[in-house]
């Protein structure tokens, strides 16, 4: 009678003695392993039902019985009738017996497997939209690019013939000129190639240390070569703002938002793009704003294919894209009150936050208890990055700043066990940290390898 209490669960519950004999068995059972009670009652151990991998059943019931606690298996593969399900056993001691609880996951282990499947579709078809839209602005480029490399070619073509005829007269000094000026021909097609192929080449899933002041540079250069700018004004506020993300895929933003507000200005005098970076406690952010007409339908600009171009200008496809790129960041693209014209703001987290984020494996559900957490100062944002692609898959959680005022700062709130700093002018009045020589990235992994361990 003591047993029957067990009778209206709704999972498949056996009571067996320290040895596995089977002393009950709830009706579920006979549905679960689909035996009549009868043949389940010929059944004397519960070895003989549960045929788990990797699973020593005998061992763990001592172990329950023993310590006098429940404890809880991982998933287990369960073979029933060539059937393999997926479990997990719930190990109860109950008045010096054992109570054996299975709870059937295969139904959810199906689902979950057809959802990843799914997400892993929808990225894959995300990724093609993301490709498609950056090879329109490389075929951009590439249609514009005969004409900005025909000029400088054309120069060249003439300084060669001006050296071979002053060669002639053994006129040197207009040989020097000429050459000085030949190379600064070949230094404009060398750096109109050197755009093409830095967005053409960048590997779409490597997150990098960057400084958002060169990207800004850099996308600035690409549209120039397309050579749309016109008499545009642009007006740049920089400063040494860093960020963890796809140098590339940031690019394809900003020449997206570049490239809108162009379309924008066509009609206005007194063109203006106005470009600032902007750094506060948590986020760094580009603005870009222009003073054009503005933006209609602010409620819509984002969703995808939604376009104010006329039919065959545009496939709104652009902001909506720029948008996951963000995302995937962890930040966002909005747009904010602007009297005149548009204004768009790119907000992605601090450096120091993202590292910490995406480097704690146990925020991430990967291991039960965090890491040590190790604070790094420098700089240098390509130090930085090389020290992020070593540590990013080891056992650390990793905070990198460039922001020397902070160090003592984020020390503090980030309750960190390791400082290290590439500048011994920084000092810090609660936290011992070490000092790491520049100039040798491996010596300096080494040193805080060691003092970690």
């Amino acid at each position: 009678m003591k047993h029957s209490s067990f009778d209206h669960l709704q999972n498949p519950v056996f009571i067996t003695d320290k040895n596995g004999k089977i002393l009950y068995f709830n009706f579920v059972c006979s549905l679960f392993f689909k035996l009549p009670p009868r043949k389940l009652k010929s059944i004397e151990n519960i070895i003989e039902l549960l045929d788990v991998d990797n699973y020593s059943l005998v061992k763990e019931i001592k172990k329950a019985l023993d310590s006098k606690a429940p404890t809880v298996s991982p998933e287990l593969s369960l073979h029933l009738n060539n059937i393999k399900f997926t479990v997990i056993l719930k190990l109860i001691p109950f008045e010096g017996e054992l109570l054996i609880h299975i709870q059937d996951f295969s139904i959810e282990k199906h689902l979950h497997e057809k959802y990843k499947q799914q997400i892993i579709e929808l990225k894959q078809t995300h990724d093609q939209i993301v490709k498609s839209d950056k090879l329109t602005a490389l075929g951009e480029l590439i249609a514009g690019i005969s004409h900005e490399i025909s000029s400088p070619l054309t120069v060249a073509s003439d300084k060669l013939l001006s050296i071979t005829e002053n060669l002639h007269q053994k006129n040197y000094e207009c040989v020097a000129v000429d050459l000085n000026d030949l190379q600064d021909e070949f230094s404009r097609i060398k750096q109109i190639v050197s755009n093409m192929q830095s967005m053409a080449k960048n590997r779409d899933e490597d997150l990098n240390v960057l400084r958002l002041d060169n990207v800004v540079e850099n996308a600035l250069s690409f549209v120039r070569d397309l050579g749309i700018m016109g008499d545009i004004e642009i007006d740049y506020s920089k400063d040494d703002s860093l960020a963890l993300c796809n140098e590339g895929k940031l690019q394809q933003v900003l020449i997206n938002l570049l490239k809108n507000s162009i379309d924008a200005l066509a009609q206005i005098e007194n063109k203006k793009i106005t470009i600032k970076l902007e750094c506060n406690d948590q986020t760094v952010s580009i603005h870009v704003l222009d003073n054009g007409h503005g933006i209609k339908d602010e409620d819509q600009i984002f969703d995808m294919f939604f376009t104010t171009k006329e039919y065959g200008e545009g496939t709104g496809l652009g902001l909506a894209i720029s948008q996951k790129i963000m995302q995937s960041f962890h930040g966002q693209i909005t747009t904010l009150a602007h009297d005149h014209g548009a204004h768009f703001q790119l907000e992605l987290p601090k450096l120091d936050l993202e590292c910490f984020t995406s480097t704690n494996r146990y925020l991430l559900g990967e291991c039960e208890y965090e890491d040590p957490k190790i604070i790094i100062y420098s700089p240098d944002s390509k130090q930085l990055d090389n020290l992020y692609q070593h540590f990013k898959n080891e056992k650390y959680v990793l905070i990198l700043t460039g922001d020397a005022q902070q160090f003592e700062a984020l020390c503090d709130s980030y309750m960190v066990d390791y400082a290290f700093s590439f500048d011994d002018a920084v000092t810090t009045e609660e936290y011992e940290y070490s000092w790491l020589p520049t100039g040798d990235d491996s010596k300096c992994i080494d040193l805080i390898k060691g003092m970690v361990s």
